[in-house]
């Protein structure tokens, strides 16, 4: 059990290290992809292009600057923030990294930053108009409402002239307007209308130093990913191939444990999904926030440092990524929909609706009594107000509240069509004799669903009644043939040995007869007088007087008597008792009744050679005494049929017996307030009497 854990955990750490390479290697794949290094490009021709568009954006960004100060009328400030919301930061923060120098069409030197550390930079030479913007209207120190208007800032007026900005060239063309809105550092708002206009020419050079700045580092990782640029396709590969071997194993042992094949989710994986999924997002969006600050220090020289720091990152946020499949794998194999009533929403979705079905229904109990304690012509007259009252405030509000009373009414109506119409089709059932089928009462109401509870009583009573006739006719057919069969065997018996008798040639073939006769005559008195006891038990005519009697000598007498007979069937009786005197409310010529006819059918039917085990118990006020025997006959039959008239052990009704005395036992128990319950377990016979206790 142990390693089986270690090993399920290995699995999930190889799984994640193979996502993690699927996700390395496809960026890796991706980023040589988008800048073309998987076809004629390198990564030397692609440094030069990018520090080739970085210098001439920064050349440009400096001829604008200059033109804005000193050909149109704009501040230092407003001009430092054009610049900022046209440029991008990596070009603002090229400002130190470069010299350069800016000229007329003359090749006058206008503006110029350069020093002997340039002398051995590369040179770049462009030539530029630039748009520049000037100031065409101005105000400051507005309301902040007004300005949250909208995100465009609204043009000041023509008419406004500025008091704090340069004047603007005369007759310029502009070539487009644009209105800027900022705070300054003293809180105070400005809004500016500018007028974009495009200058003279200016020649710029550029010198770039020999260290490229912050862009090193991007070319270094490309260059190692060109050189590798195949190789990242086979591990990708080589990723997905073990990954999906990881993760079908998992998927298989999610929820098992060794040497037993039941699906039980444990430890971690046990954790609400939702739980599990919250939880993972946020440590996941965490792992990737360290990464992309650990990516920042590679400003600093500390690259391979940020790199190794996400790697690490990364494989735990795959770790995680992983569990939470795994976990996700064994709630779904659980059935029922376990993942949904095990995760956190689920229980309370499935709380919320077990309290709204309780309240529902607590309503619909208590609304239902009120409503029923009326009479059925009240409601109907109270429902028809109600329908009225809502039709006239429909028609008093008119819109919506009048379509909203009609559709109430027309619900209420349809409603009322589809409960009656229920009723009278199961009372047509009814009278046409289907009455197995019950009216479903889950959506009736009132003396709807009182009126379909009474048709199902009707309908249970009326089932119980015919089923309780069919087993009175067949019980009444069965002990006609029984008790004609039983009595008609002794007495055919007599009449022909009586003719036997009257022809006999000597004396010892009559005595012969007479004996024969004797046996039959006795034989048919027994019969007799069980019948006319079966029948004062049954009615109840039989006199019981109640009084304290001791279980274990009434038992000791039973078996005294049946002595011989049971050592004559070859059983051996096996008596236990507890040690403490036991006494029992019965009548003793009842219970000696009783336990004769318990006794003689063990004679009867038992196997001969076994034993015939009678205990006594006492439990929960209550004495019990158990007879339990091995059948000599299998028993083809139930015990409840068993405790029927006339039914015997054997179907052949070659044994002696009328087949009446368990039915009297259980009969004579009832008499005395006590109860015989009969088991048949195979050919294991068990009767159990009980007896209160006094």
């Amino acid at each position: 059990m142990k390693y089986h854990i270690l090993f399920k955990f290995l699995a999930i750490l190889l799984c994640a290290c193979a996502l993690a390479g699927c996700i390395g290697s496809v960026l890796g794949i991706l980023v040589l992809a988008e800048h073309d290094l998987y076809g004629d490009v390198t990564p030397e021709q692609l440094y030069e292009d990018q520090m080739g568009y970085r210098v001439s954006s920064y050349a440009k960004f400096l001829t604008i600057r200059y033109a804005a100060k000193t050909l149109g009328g704009c501040p230092d400030s407003l001009i430092d923030y054009y610049l900022e919301n046209n440029f991008s930061v990596s070009t603002l923060a090229a400002q130190n990294s470069w010299y350069y120098t800016i000229c007329d069409a003359s090749g006058m030197v206008l503006e110029s930053r350069y020093d002997a550390t340039a002398e051995n930079a590369q040179l770049f030479q462009y030539t530029f108009n630039p748009n520049f913007p000037t100031v065409l209207g101005y105000s400051q120190d507005f309301p902040e409402a007004e300005t949250a208007e909208s995100s465009t800032v609204p043009t000041v007026s023509e008419d406004y002239i500025p008091h704090t900005v340069r004047p603007a060239p005369e007759d310029t063309e502009y070539l487009y307007i644009e209105n800027y809105f900022f705070w300054d550092e003293q809180g105070i708002g400005h809004r500016y209308e500018l007028g974009i206009t495009q200058g003279p020419e200016y020649n710029v050079t550029m010198y770039m130093l020999p260290t490229p700045g912050d862009w090193d580092w991007e070319w270094q990782l490309l260059k190692l990913g060109y050189e590798y640029r195949y190789e990242l396709v086979w591990a990708l590969l080589g990723s997905l191939l073990v990954f999906a071997l990881c993760a079908t194993y998992l998927c298989c042992a999610a929820g098992r444990k060794p040497y037993s094949n039941e699906v039980q989710p444990g430890g971690f994986n046990r954790i609400p999904l939702d739980l599990y999924a919250f939880a993972g997002f946020w440590m996941v969006f965490f792992i990737l926030l360290l990464i992309v600050e650990g990516l920042t220090w590679s400003f600093n020289d500390l690259s391979w440092v940020a790199f190794l720091l996400a790697g690490v990152l990364g494989l735990l946020g795959c770790v995680v990524i992983v569990a939470f499949c795994f976990a996700c794998a064994a709630q779904f194999k659980m059935p029922n929909w376990f993942f949904l009533r095990h995760s956190l929403i689920g229980r309370v979705v499935i709380f919320l609706w077990k309290t709204l079905k309780r309240a529902f229904a607590f309503l619909r109990r208590v609304t239902g009594r009120l409503w029923s304690l009326l009479p059925v012509i009240w409601q109907w007259l109270l429902t028809g107000f109600g329908l009225l009252v809502v039709l006239v405030i429909g028609i008093a509000a008119k819109g919506s509240m009048l379509l909203l009373a009609l559709f109430i009414c027309f619900a209420t109506v349809v409603y009322g069509a589809y409960c009656f119409g229920t009723l009278l089709k199961r009372t047509k059932d009814m009278s046409q004799g289907d009455l197995n089928a019950k009216v479903n009462d889950q959506f009736l109401i009132g003396s709807f669903r009182d009126h379909a509870q009474n048709l199902n009583a009707l309908a249970d009573v009326v089932v119980d009644a015919a089923h309780k006739q069919m087993q009175s006719e067949r019980m009444k057919a069965e002990l006609v043939t029984n008790v004609s069969h039983d009595i008609k065997t002794p007495l055919t018996s007599i009449i022909n040995y009586v003719d036997l008798l009257q022809k006999a040639e000597n004396q010892p073939q009559a005595e012969e007869y007479v004996q024969v006769l004797d046996r039959q005559s006795q034989k048919l008195k027994k019969l007799i007088n069980d019948l006319m006891e079966m029948s004062k038990a049954s009615t109840g005519n039989i006199a019981v007087e109640l009084t304290t009697v001791d279980p274990v000598e009434a038992i000791n007498q039973a078996l005294g008597e049946f002595s011989e007979k049971l050592e004559d069937a070859g059983l051996t009786p096996i008596l236990t008792v507890p040690d403490a005197p036991v006494t029992i409310q019965a009548d003793g010529r009842l219970v000696w009744r009783v336990l004769s006819n318990l006794l003689g059918n063990a004679v009867k039917y038992a196997l001969p050679g076994t034993r015939v085990y009678i205990d006594l118990t006492v439990l929960d006020g209550n004495a019990l005494i158990s007879l339990k025997n091995i059948s000599r006959e299998p028993l083809n039959v139930s015990a409840q049929e068993l405790l029927e008239r006339f039914v015997r052990g054997d179907a052949s009704r070659n044994t002696e017996g009328s087949g009446l005395g368990l039915n009297i036992a259980q009969s004579l128990m009832e008499l005395q307030g006590g109860s015989l319950q009969l088991l048949v377990d195979g050919d294991l016979f068990k009767v159990t009497l009980c007896f209160p206790c006094s």
